[in-house]
Parts: structure tokens; sequence; C-alpha cells
């Protein structure tokens, strides 16, 4: 359809509120019908919108989502989480991360294999620093894709990521708690015995030394 045209659509019960439909308004298995005018066209390019924009229509596909969950029409509601995701992959902000999250795990409720859902759920974790729940879920992703090379790559990453992250934790307690090597401490242990048992000669000594000047 182009701008200012008009049509008729009749949107049957599969497509529109199904065997529920949507009380009071909408009884179960009713044709919907639509008078339809096209005032304005525009094409959104996601990469295109600002911050608050992609938040905006991210919440607003994932309420959609919601819906069509609590409903128990699971197809609609994973199409509509996977829109949702895509609007909010891209924005490093806290809310965008705990919408996106919520979108990804209620799409694993019901598909607990959906690799794709699997892939996002691992880019917001390691996002968030969760680096070690990040790479448990590319690990069962890439059990279910092993020759989708984008899962491998990111696997690798945060695994590289895990590695310098406990080795700079190992570095950090050396230098909080360092210990004297083996060889020190013998040597430290060596001098010790020979100053206490010098220390009791000299004690010894000076004990006779006084006693005989003391009976003299």
């Amino acid at each position: 359809m182009e701008k200012e045209e008009k049509a008729k659509v009749i949107i049957p019960p599969k497509l529109a509120y199904g065997e529920k439909g949507c009380f009071p308004y909408v009884a179960s298995d009713t044709d919907i019908e639509c008078d339809i005018e096209i005032k304005e066209v525009q094409h959104v390019d996601i990469k295109s919108l600002s911050a608050s924009e992609k938040l905006k229509y991210g919440n607003n596909k994932r309420l959609r989502g919601n819906y069509f969950y609590e409903r128990g029409d699971f197809v609609d509601a994973i199409h509509c989480y996977e829109r949702a995701i895509a609007y909010l992959d891209s924005i490093h902000d806290l809310s965008a991360y705990s919408a996106g999250l919520h979108s990804v795990e209620l799409v694993l409720k019901v598909q607990p294999k959906n690799v794709k859902a699997l892939f996002r759920k691992a880019m917001i974790l390691g996002a968030q620093g969760f680096t070690d729940e990040a790479i448990v879920c590319l690990r069962f992703a890439a059990s279910l894709e092993p020759d989708t090379r984008i899962i491998q790559v990111e696997l690798n990453k945060f695994e590289n990521k895990r590695k310098k992250e406990e080795q700079s934790q190992k570095a950090m307690y050396q230098r909080m708690f360092p210990q004297t090597s083996p060889r020190k401490s013998s040597s430290f242990s060596k001098a010790l015995k020979w100053s206490l048992v010098t220390g009791s000669v000299l004690a010894v000594a000076v004990g006779m030394a006084a006693y005989r000047q003391y009976h003299s």
C-alpha cells in the first residue's frame, strides 16, 4: 500500500485473538474487521535510532511479547521478543540489559535450545561482567551448532578473558600475601637456630662466672 491509500482488512481469529478472544471487547473465534488508511510511510533503520528510541521500541515489543506469552501464544511471543532484542542489543545501558535479558529468558523457557537466544543471553551477561555465565550459554549454543563460527569466536574471547581475570587475581593475591622462598626460609631458620645456641652458651658462661665470684 502507498501513502493515503485505504483498505478494509478482515483478520481471521488465528491471526487475531484466537479462541481466547479479548474479553470484554472481542469474543472467542471472532474475525476482526479493520479500516486502514496509510497516513505516513517510514522506513526505520535500527542503527539510525537514538538509544532512547531503541529502548522505547524495544520495550514496546517486549511488552507485546509478554501479552502473547501470558495468552499461551508462544510463536507470536517469541517473534516479539526477538524484535525487542534486535532493538535492545546495541544499547549499553543497564535498563536495556535488564529488558533484553528478560526477553531472551522468556524465549528460552519456551525454546530451551534456541541458539539465537542463547547467544544473545551470553552477550548480555558478558557485557554485564558475568563472564562464567556467558561461557556456559555459549558452550551450550556451540554444542547445538558446532559449525557456527561466531559462537566459537565469542566463546574463545570470553574464555581468554576469564584466563586473564584469573591471572590478574593470582597476581593481586601474591602482592597482598608475599611468600618467602623455601631457600631463604631455610637459611633464616638455620641462622635463628645458631643465634639461639650462641645465646644459650653465653648465658651459661655468664652464670658460671657469677657463681664463682659469689663463692670466692
